[in-house]
């Protein structure tokens, strides 16, 4: 394995899980670039962000994730 595949699996093995955390209904791709990556986060109301930065995307989500109100749980009647 070259050092180029070890560099593209360990980056494809942090994007994925920071898309594993990210909040139900987001959507986050990446494509590739000349120089690196551009990653895309589509929120479930169709906001689109894009950043190029893997860092940059953990802190979005971060500060997407605070604002949106905990969701409840249904009371249960006993």
């Amino acid at each position: 394995m070259s050092v180029d595949d070890l560099e593209h699996s360990e980056h494809l093995s942090k994007f994925a899980a920071i898309a594993e955390e990210a909040p139900s209904g987001y959507e986050l791709t990446r494509t590739p670039t000349r120089d690196g990556w551009e990653y895309t986060v589509r929120t479930p109301d169709g906001t689109v962000h894009t950043r190029w930065a893997l860092g940059d995307v953990q802190r979005l989500l971060a500060r997407l994730a605070a604002a949106v109100p905990a969701q409840q749980s249904p009371a249960v009647d006993r």
